[in-house]
């Protein structure tokens, strides 16, 4: 009877065990997630003051040129 009780308790501590490494893994792909789409927009921001200070380098260089 005691080697059923003892078991039993591996069972729960397994099954907690088990519980704590899902949520660990859910949290490592949620965060990886996060990171990848953080970066993605950084790098889309990036593109965009690109072009908007090439555009405006385009620009100032237009008005700024003498009449001819």
């Amino acid at each position: 009877m005691k080697y059923l009780v003892s078991f039993r308790t591996t069972l729960k501590v397994s099954r907690y065990l088990f519980r704590a490494l899902a949520l660990l893994l859910w949290l490592l792909v949620a965060l990886s997630s996060v990171f990848y789409i953080v970066n993605a927009l950084h790098q889309k921001e990036a593109e965009i003051r690109q072009e908007f200070n090439l555009s405006s380098d385009q620009a100032s260089a237009i008005f700024s040129a003498p009449p001819t």
